[in-house]
């Protein structure tokens, strides 16, 4: 199963890769046809009309494609989601070894603590199963041995289910600096998108932190201008520099917890075994602390 699992990661990893790398072709598309749109409706005397009805079919297309990148990366995050649940499921409920089970009734029954030889031998015969595992670390801690057992818990590994589907629900956008004044025009109204930006010189000046700007088309090309009143995208949103600016936060927090998820899953099937030694009790504050200090030292 851990092979299997990380084979799963791998490819959301690649999937976030890919879905990055749509989002990028999207935006270069739309520019290299806005352009062109602007160019050709140059030649003629109503350029202003021909170019708006030309950049509604442009944004229109673009944001069909990202729909549809979004709602491949989700539907992927939600398939291997439900492969990675089956695997907890498999991991829970195949039949154990009765041997294990007549051991560990043994060392229960008669408050034994098992040697570490013996504990290795337990965990060959748990197999894959996390609660049979967690049954032997119950045994260990009831019967005061000195050992315990380091392994994927089914809480974390539900909770990352949890995580993935959530983040599926709602793909956020994946941009970059270069790319956010694009996504703002693809996002907004006809091109009109309230865009929010740092202090940065442009042609009127500074611009201050938040200050409301917007883009607008006339005869000249381009142009931004302030504006008090931000213009609104279809879900509701103002994706404006600091919404997309989240987005991609959203977006690098998630690739990030893949990886830390991945050695997760990887590991949940090999247990390590660990030594735990009573500290003795320290006085601070007027108070003795108990604790328990554990000393990874392999299988």
């Amino acid at each position: 199963m851990n092979r299997a699992n990380k084979l799963i990661f791998d490819l959301l990893i690649a999937s976030n890769e890919k879905y990055r790398e749509a989002v990028a072709r999207i935006c270069n598309d739309y520019k290299e046809k806005r352009d062109h749109a602007k160019s050709y409706a140059s030649r003629y005397k109503d350029e202003n009309a021909i170019f708006r009805d030309s950049l509604k079919t442009i944004i229109k297309e673009a944001r069909n494609s990202l729909r549809e990148a979004r709602a491949e990366l989700a539907e992927t995050y939600r398939k291997q989601a439900d492969k990675l649940e089956d695997s907890i499921q498999e991991s829970l409920t195949h039949a154990l070894h009765i041997g294990f089970v007549q051991r560990l009734d043994f060392y229960r029954n008669f408050r034994l603590k098992p040697t570490r030889s013996e504990i290795e031998t337990l965990v060959t015969l748990a197999g894959n199963h996390l609660t049979a595992l967690a049954g032997v670390n119950q045994v260990l801690e009831d019967n005061k041995s000195d050992y315990r057992l380091k392994f994927t818990t089914v809480e974390s590994l539900e909770e990352d289910l949890v995580t993935l589907r959530e983040f599926a629900m709602v793909i956020p956008y994946a941009t970059n600096v270069e790319q956010i004044g694009i996504l703002s025009e693809i996002l907004g109204d006809n091109g009109k998108q309230t865009i929010a930006v740092p202090n940065q010189p442009n042609a009127m000046g500074y611009v201050k932190p938040g200050e409301q700007l917007v883009t607008e088309t006339t005869e000249r090309g381009i142009r931004v201008k302030r504006l008090v009143q931000g213009k609104l995208i279809e879900d509701g949103t103002v994706y404006d520099f600091y919404q997309l600016d989240a987005e991609e936060n959203k977006f690098e927090s998630m690739e990030n917890k893949l990886h830390e998820m991945q050695i997760r899953w990887a590991g949940v099937t090999t247990p390590e075994i660990e030594l735990a030694s009573e500290l003795h009790a320290k006085e601070s504050d007027g108070e003795v602390e108990n604790s328990t200090q554990i000393h990874p030292v392999g299988v």
